[in-house]
């Protein structure tokens, strides 16, 4: 109403609704200063009984209420209000500053434009000057716990949680705001802030899908947190990317890396989306920090969510996402279309997050038990070009009672797992692993066979066939997939309503006592070629020891190692051996017509200082790579080197 008013400020009638509910919210007000941050609580003057309109959440006292007020109050700074609205608007506006000092991350940055508010205001341009270094103080790269930009590009929030696409939004949102509000003036950012903000819109744009039926964006859900728990129709980060892009290129036009920004927005700004893959951005990506992989082919999305002893898996606030407490243990998100996983949690088996493996049920699923830090530090992986591998050691945190070992490849055509040294302290306890639980698109494949009703099969299975993903096993896997009508019950996991009715398809492999396996899953497969194509493949899987684990890849291009060193050893085959003295993850690269070579190595731990690696290949000599890690915030990171063996060719 107010922004309706200051276009049209003749509107007389209009003004009054304005102080009309302006001071239905004042006359309401409370007194104690104690209701900001302590409103309930016993070491606090704002007891339940206490008058006025609060909330138990801080965040609705400190934050919220102070941004709607204060937007207000500055459209109608010159309308003549009375001074009993001035005083309301300023001492709203005065808590949320009053709380500057003990902020952090996105939360900061909301109250710094708060503060920024009182500034414009009260017509103090000291404390608009002071709301800004507060904010551009937290434009930085954090590490350890703190909240904020990450040097891999992610965005943590509550405890190490990778948050991009909700407390990064708001954070991304409040700068742009600032960014364009100083443009141009002695107020814009130093290139310290401009480079932060480069490595957060660098990470983003990985997260960023297409939700091509409806031509629009959306977060990658393992971005989201407990967010997940919203239906669409809540409007919350679940509903898609809420990012004012033309603003971004706006407000960082005069920026030393504006051309950066300005391909970021061309590519999450284009037309035309006919796949789950937003523009022309492809490879793939280790996100360090955030334990988070995402692969990404012309025309589909994979991501890998893990965590370890350095990160948190999932958490449950204000009764938002109970059930979440897989959400990390190494979850694979699969988008062709991009739609897969719209508003399908509210059906959820929340004991079967695609891409895990459970001792099904054995965890008890509650609010007060769903964060947790990892038990492991063998977390992690290497990315290069179009390739990535990544190691996940876990620990179930919670009940201690399984435990397993999982290697994951990606390739140009899709993604490789390798599930090993399954141990369950509970003998009886139903292992699964699932392949994917997302929307249903008729029909699918068993064996080469064409299923279309709603109804649940098992079979021992070499081949299964969904939404243009093909699953191959070389090893016979008992498949049960399930695609019956479920109904929703979103209440049961968080505050959104409706019961409306989904059909998923549900596919899980259920192991043979502990028992490990492996599978292959084919991107933009055919159901028709598909089992020529497994049968042909351009990837194999590597692991003649325990110790090391992975895949090769071969097209007339390139041929690609990728090593999972669980252990110190040695891989020998006919092309080549490779030594490692530590264990870590290896991405092997050669170029076919060049004889170039790339060699990316990653250290899972973090811990290690650096590893010797020796590479022989066939008829040349051999050649000692002694590699250092990173440390600190790039603790973590791919190592690469480029380098020859003059004399090799492999056939075309």
């Amino acid at each position: 109403m107010a922004s309706a008013w200051y276009i049209n400020q003749h509107n007389g009638r209009l003004r009054s609704k304005i102080s009309q509910a302006m001071n239905y919210w004042f006359d309401n007000d409370y007194d104690s200063e104690d209701c900001v941050e302590r409103a309930g609580k016993d070491d606090g003057n704002c007891p339940c009984e206490t008058p006025g309109l609060w909330n138990t959440n801080w965040f609705d006292q400190a934050i919220a209420m102070p941004k709607l007020i204060g937007n207000t109050c500055l459209l109608l700074k010159k309308a003549n209000l009375t001074s009993f609205e001035i005083k309301k608007c300023t001492i709203i506006l005065q808590r949320s500053y009053g709380t500057i000092d003990h902020m952090s991350g996105a939360n900061m940055l909301d109250v710094a434009s708060n503060s920024m508010m009182l500034g414009l205001f009260t017509d103090q341009p000291d404390l608009v000057t002071e709301a800004l270094g507060h904010a551009y103080s937290v434009v930085k790269i954090t590490g350890g716990k703190d909240d904020g930009i990450r040097s891999d590009g992610s965005f943590m929030q509550h405890r190490n949680q990778l948050y991009t696409g909700n407390y990064g939004k708001d954070y991304i949102n409040n700068l742009i705001d600032f960014f364009v509000q100083v443009h141009d003036t002695p107020l814009a950012p130093a290139n310290e802030v401009q480079n932060a903000f480069q490595t957060l819109m660098d990470g983003t744009e990985w997260m960023v899908i297409s939700n091509s039926p409806n031509k629009s964006l959306l977060w990658e859900y393992s971005t989201i947190g407990r967010m997940i728990s919203f239906a669409v129709h809540d409007m919350q980060a679940s509903d898609g990317v809420a990012i004012n892009l033309t603003q971004i290129a706006e407000g960082t036009s005069s920026w030393h890396n504006a051309s950066f920004f300005k391909k970021i927005v061309q590519r999450l700004t284009a037309k035309g989306m006919k796949n789950a893959n937003q523009g022309p951005l492809k490879g793939t990506r280790y996100f360090y920090a955030s334990d988070y992989m995402v692969h990404r082919g012309s025309n589909f999305v994979v991501t890998l969510k893990m965590f370890s002893e350095r990160t948190t898996n999932a958490e449950c606030v204000n009764n938002q996402n109970p059930f979440g407490f897989h959400l990390s243990d190494g979850a694979i998100y699969t988008y062709m279309r991009g739609d897969e996983y719209v508003d399908v949690f509210g059906a959820w088996d929340w004991n079967l997050v695609p891409g895990t493996t459970v001792d099904y049920a054995g965890t008890p699923l509650l609010c007060e038990k769903t964060r947790w830090v990892g038990k492991e530090d063998f977390v992690g992986g290497t990315a290069y070009d179009h390739f990535g591998i990544a190691v996940m050691n876990y620990q179930n945190p919670y009940t201690r009672s399984l435990k397993w070992k999982k290697t994951v490849v990606f390739f140009p055509d899709g993604y490789a797992v390798q599930i090993d040294s399954i141990q369950s302290k509970n003998a009886s306890a139903l292992i699964r692993t699932t392949l994917d639980q997302s929307r249903f698109y008729e029909p699918f494949y068993l064996n080469s066979k064409r299923k279309e009703k709603s109804e649940i099969v098992t079979h021992k299975v070499k081949r299964l066939w969904h939404n243009n993903v093909g699953y191959y096993f070389p090893d016979t896997a008992h498949i049960t997939v399930d695609t019956r009508w479920r109904k929703s019950d979103w209440e049961s996991i968080g505050v959104s309503k409706g019961d409306d009715e989904q059909q998923l398809f549900t596919a899980t492999i259920q192991h043979q006592q502990t028992k490990g396996t492996s599978y292959i899953a084919y991107m933009d497969a055919d159901p028709l070629t598909f089992p020529d194509n497994s049968n042909a493949s351009t990837i194999q899987f590597i692991g003649a020891s325990k110790n090391v684990r992975g895949a090769y890849y071969k097209d007339h291009m390139r041929s690609v190692w990728s090593f999972a060193f669980w252990a110190p050893d040695t891989y020998t085959s006919p092309e080549l051996s490779i030594e490692s003295n530590q264990a870590v993850t290896i991405l092997l690269y050669s170029t076919h017509t060049s004889g170039k070579w790339t060699l990316a190595v990653a250290d899972p731990t973090q811990k290690l200082a650096k590893v010797r690696i020796r590479i022989t290949v066939s008829n040349t000599k051999s050649k000692l790579f002694n590699i250092d890690f990173p440390k600190g915030n790039l603790a973590g990171s791919t190592v690469r080197t480029d380098f020859s063996f003059v004399r090799f060719r492999f056939s075309q």
